[in-house]
């Protein structure tokens, strides 16, 4: 046994119950480590939720649970406001001394239940990657059998190949507007909300801010942008107020141009871009006869390059080294954000906005059945045509223009070759039913939550603005 190196002592080790097994290493197993108590961490984790967030309007279904925090924070940011509230004094050594700080809360243990005890971000609440080229990504790199990798590349390219089509689309109409005086081109989006008042103090980042909406319409002809803004306090976001600014824009603008053929891109968001509102606003202009053709082409998710973004981006720039106080500052700060071709900007109120939503209920079927008799799946269509629309011919194997002021005609692609999809969404109406108006949508100023409105009045009781934005 002593050639083994194995002594007496080592041998009676062994035999004593309990020792059958060797014992798992006992290194670091003392109990005198520094630890942080439950009380510092529940403080730690109540700091966190106390800054405002706000939900994705698109990407919910996807990721229900995501919260997106002020753009300006970070978690260096965060921790550092934790500190000013809870151990100022290690506040201001971090910015005299770093050295001989001593915080309770460390950085590392900040950011460690930030990362794993919440399901926040920072920045603009929308999905800019594509889903389904994320799901074709992780399933490459999952799959290692060769032949089911390539079915997936090919289902991959598939789908990229029909993304691109989107986006051909858009760029073939827009230079084809350039030199054709009867084709109107437009794309549309939000931007991301604009704050009020955008101050740096510290406590701003606790307090809910008061939103100003942006809703920008750029004309692929001229390159002109139209900036639409109004207050939360005012009106909300949804398909009605997207509706009725097109409306304020379009018409006014075609008594300028006088085009025949309209043609609209954007994204396909369910809740303001593509829904029976939409439908049933388009689908009355055409029938009244401003344009003799409308076209609706949405692009795909994650795929959605607008010339809005190039808009929203000057206003971003600008936005950065401007202090606004009130939401009517945001009217000059927009006009001034392109000085070579100047915004056009409209700021609306209350009684800018219509119903467009009711009288789709009023006017539109619950569901649509196509002509052959197959239902539509509204959320996968990517084109609507109403008015008129340009139809293959197989006497003359050429495109013609037909007309279906009754009818709304719909494509699942972009591919200019596909057979529309046509249906009638009108309901029938009863005997001497009187046909549904459109109505204005808020008698008065929607106004803002309380908990928001006492966060706003707060900053008048610190003095962090100026005593005109107090009275207002």
């Amino acid at each position: 046994m002593s050639l083994h190196g194995i002594g007496l002592t080592r041998a009676k080790r062994v035999r004593t119950p309990g020792f059958a097994l060797p014992l798992p290493d006992q290194r670091g197993r003392h109990g005198n480590h520094i630890c942080i108590s439950n009380e510092i961490r529940d403080k730690v984790m109540a700091h966190i939720d106390s800054f405002p967030k706000r939900k994705s309007h698109y990407s919910r279904q996807n990721n229900f649970n995501r919260r997106y925090l002020d753009e300006r924070l970070n978690v260096k940011r965060m921790w550092l406001l934790y500190l000013q509230h809870n151990e100022p004094i290690q506040r201001i050594l971090y910015r005299s001394d770093k050295k001989s700080m001593k915080s309770i809360v460390k950085y590392k243990y900040y950011l460690h239940i930030f990362n794993n005890f919440f399901n926040l971000t920072f920045g603009r609440p929308r999905s800019e990657t594509c889903p389904s080229c994320d799901k074709y990504d992780i399933l490459l790199k999952a799959e290692d059998d060769i032949d089911k990798k390539k079915r997936i590349q090919e289902q991959r390219d598939l789908h990229q190949m029909r993304a691109d089509s989107g986006y051909q689309t858009l760029n073939w109409y827009a230079q084809k507007s350039k030199t054709d005086d009867t084709l109107e081109v437009y794309t549309f989006d939000f931007q991301q909300n604009l704050p009020a008042p955008s101050l740096t103090a510290g406590d701003m980042f606790y307090l809910r801010m008061l939103w100003t909406y942006n809703f920008g319409l750029h004309d692929a002809k001229t390159e002109d942008g139209i900036m639409h803004l109004w207050s939360e306090a005012e009106a909300g976001r949804g398909s009605s107020e997207v509706c009725s600014c097109l409306r304020e824009t379009l018409l006014k603008r075609h008594e300028t141009h006088r085009a025949d053929h309209l043609i609209l891109f954007s994204d396909g968001c369910t809740g303001q871009n593509k829904n029976k509102a939409m439908m049933d606003f388009l689908f009355e202009m055409a029938k009244d006869g401003v344009y003799k053709s409308i076209q609706h082409i949405f692009l795909f998710r994650g795929h959605t390059f607008l010339p809005n973004g190039r808009d929203f981006s000057h206003i971003e720039k600008r936005k950065k080294v401007e202090k606004v106080r009130r939401p009517t500052h945001w009217k000059d700060i927009v006009k001034d954000s392109r000085l070579s071709q100047p915004f056009e900007v409209i700021f609306l109120d209350h009684k800018n906005f219509f119903d467009y939503k009711a009288l789709a209920d009023a006017n539109l079927k619950t569901t649509f059945k196509c002509s052959d008799g197959e239902s539509l799946m509204f959320k996968e269509v990517m084109w609507f045509s109403y008015g008129k629309s340009q139809e293959m011919s197989e006497l003359m194997d050429a495109e013609i223009w037909k007309p279906h002021s009754e009818e709304v005609w719909c494509r699942y692609t972009h591919n200019r070759m596909e057979p529309w999809k046509k249906l009638n969404p009108i309901k029938r109406m009863k005997k001497n039913q009187c046909a549904p108006k459109l109505a204005k949508k808020y008698a008065k100023p929607i106004g803002i939550k309380a908990a928001k409105k006492k966060d706003l009045l707060s900053l008048a009781t610190k003095n962090l603005v100026d005593e005109e934005t107090k009275a207002f």
